[in-house]
């Protein structure tokens, strides 16, 4: 009686011949799906015993041995049979199916969001700090439990990685290409399942922790071409990584070069010497030029210097000037808080950074003059500027920063752990009644009767075939070879193949810029009384045009003074002309006039374009008479 049973989704476990199932084979690989492949006899056109996509579980003695999905049904007819033959595969397939994505703070559609991405840094969590291989490993294995829910086929145990690996840039890769990506700087690590539990339990552990399992060399026990040779080649003494990065602090470049060992380093043909490129830090740093000058409200010629009514006039006298700060209840600018500065900007700008004060200053005096041509007069003027705390200087600060990618810790001992024991390559076939029940995937292999070394070789195995109804056993154990033709090839490719990756990618940061004050123009403004209003109002691009949108001029208003003094609403009709994407003149329209002497004062935006959408970049200002219906006047740009 077979000591074999199938059990086929949610039916009852059976003896395989009870279905016509036979040629049972199974094959075991470390960071590979197993397979148990099967026949069935049966008309090639008959309904498969084992349909696609269903759990199948394989007991030995009534102890579970294998577990897996139907993942392929190839039928086959001729003259001399028909079959149907399946391809169960283990957990590992799972894991190839499910593409691995890492949270990150994007925006998304307007609105800042965590979102997942393909786009990944292997060796960071989603806070952009490093974390070690293991927890990289977990967090995909994690991912793709998740995203399966109870589809699942396996459980995580026990995860034994190097310590810490480079932060490596990947895109779109397979939760199963995670894990080898990870196990290229471990190529001691063995990744098995233990189907003995009731979900498949995936462990990754280093060689030196696996149970040794002794064989001797007879009638039970053969050498595949009598081949069992050690990899000296692959065996070194010493690891030395040399790690670079480019740190860029205000645009200069800093190479900055990191070493760790491990072992001993003397013998340059027992030494692996690895070469990794770290991302930098990145410094960014704002620098503004400002040029102030003292307020000198009572001075006459400072006030020539500034008011257009006192060009070229004489006479010109001071009296009863005061100085006030506009207040604009804490809008969200704060650039007005009422406080009074003894400074006003001649050129350049305060930015935030700056920790100086700015705001909007009105200037009023009695005014005595006599006007070229004209007879003496006084009238009270008024100006409009900016005055700041600010001193002449030039003023830095970092505008953004990013810091460098930290150096992994340990990597290099880590590393040497792996390749410091001798491996030695070879394959043997046990052959029995039955194959066993012990996983031998998760054995280290010695061998009695042959070589002195044999007995205590401690041979790495990774891959077993498994023909059951023969009860052969094929066990191949050393370099992994559908993995990677060399151990030391592969370290060498880890190096080479990433991306150095800046984990504070995965998070959407603002960093520090040079923010101006909303009325942050460097010219002195007369208006002469009077309220001023900025008011936002719609704008398209017509060929090299820029104009108002229909249906919002009414919402550009300014307010002047009638000629008996009292506040009077103009409306105003807006053309905005520009040339490569930059404003250069406004024609204001006063549709409504009420007096030569009304004023309209106009705050605009430069507007720059990008798939069809204005963007404010800087501000025109000016203060005009509006003496006709028509009349253009071109605003100075700040």
């Amino acid at each position: 009686m077979s000591i074999w049973t199938i059990k086929i989704g949610t039916a009852a476990a059976v003896d395989p011949a009870t279905l016509d199932l036979y040629g049972l084979k199974a094959s075991i690989l470390t960071q590979a799906p197993d397979t148990l492949t099967v026949t069935q006899a049966a008309a090639y056109d008959a309904d498969p015993a084992i349909p696609y996509g269903t759990q199948i579980i394989l007991y030995r003695d009534g102890a579970r041995w294998f577990q897996g999905t139907c993942t392929g049904v190839s039928r086959k007819g001729s003259g001399q049979s028909e079959t149907i033959a399946y391809t169960i595969s283990g957990p590992w397939w799972q894991l190839e199916q499910i593409t691995y994505e890492q949270a990150a703070t994007r925006y998304l559609d307007g609105e800042e969001a965590t979102v997942v991405s393909p786009r990944v840094i292997l060796g960071s969590d989603a806070d952009g700090n490093r974390v070690d291989s293991a927890a990289t490993i977990t967090e995909a294995l994690q991912f793709a439990l998740d995203a399966l829910g109870s589809a699942a086929q396996f459980a995580i145990g026990t995860i034994n990685a190097p310590a810490q690996i480079p932060w490596d840039e990947v895109t779109a890769l397979t939760c199963a290409e995670v894990v080898r990506r990870v196990l290229r700087y471990a190529p001691d690590r063995v990744a098995w399942y233990d189907y003995s539990t009731a979900t498949p339990t995936l462990n990754i552990v280093p060689r030196s922790s696996l149970t040794a399992l002794s064989y001797e060399i007879g009638a039970n026990l053969e050498l595949v071409d009598n081949a069992i040779n050690p990899r000296n080649d692959l065996q070194n003494d010493g690891v030395v990584i040399t790690y670079e990065r480019t740190d860029s602090i205000g645009g200069q470049d800093r190479r900055v070069l990191i070493r760790d060992s491990a072992g001993t380093t003397t013998d340059p043909l027992k030494t692996l010497r690895l070469y990794i490129d770290l991302a930098g830090a990145q410094v960014g740093i704002l620098e503004q030029d400002i040029k102030t000058a003292t307020i000198q409200k009572d001075s006459a010629a400072w006030w020539s210097a500034r008011h257009a009514k006192l060009k070229g006039a004489t006479g010109v006298s001071i009296a009863n000037a005061t100085q006030e700060a506009v207040d604009d209840d804490d809008e969200d600018d704060g650039a007005n808080d009422g406080t009074s500065y003894a400074r006003e900007i001649m050129s350049g700008s305060v930015a935030e950074w700056m920790a100086a004060g700015v705001n909007e200053q009105i200037i009023s005096a009695d005014v005595t003059y006599t006007p070229d041509g004209g007879s003496s007069k006084t009238e009270r003027l008024r100006l409009t500027l900016n005055a700041t705390s600010a001193a002449t200087g030039k003023y830095t600060t970092v505008g953004s920063a990013t810091p460098a990618e930290p150096t992994p810790v340990g990597l290099a001992a880590a590393i040497l752990a792996s390749i410091s024991t001798l491996q030695y390559d070879g394959s043997i076939i046990l052959t029995a009644e039955e194959v066993a029940g012990t996983p031998h995937i998760a054995r280290r292999i010695n061998l009695t009767g042959g070589r002195t070394e044999w007995a205590t070789m401690a041979a790495q195995v990774y891959h077993v075939d498994y023909d059951i109804d023969q009860g052969a056993t094929n066990i191949r154990f050393g370099v992994a070879k559908h993995l990677s033709p060399s151990d030391l090839l592969t370290l060498y490719r880890a190096a080479r193949d990433r991306r150095p990756g800046l984990a504070q990618s995965r998070a959407s940061s603002t960093s520090p810029q040079s923010k101006l004050p909303d009325r942050g123009r460097n010219t002195s403004t007369a208006d002469d009384g009077g309220d001023t209003f900025q008011h936002a109002f719609q704008v398209y691009r017509d060929g090299s045009a820029v104009k108002v949108r229909s249906g919002s001029v009414n919402s550009v208003v300014a307010t002047g003074l009638d000629p008996s003094g009292e506040p009077t609403s103009l409306w105003l009709n807006v053309n905005i002309s520009a040339t490569d994407q930059s404003v250069q003149s406004v024609a204001v329209q006063d549709s409504e006039p009420t007096g030569a002497e009304d004023r309209a004062k106009l705050l605009i935006a430069t507007l720059t374009w990008s798939d069809g959408v204005p963007t404010i970049s800087q501000q025109i200002s000016g203060s005009q008479s509006l003496v006709s219906c028509g009349e253009t006047h071109v605003f100075g740009r700040i």
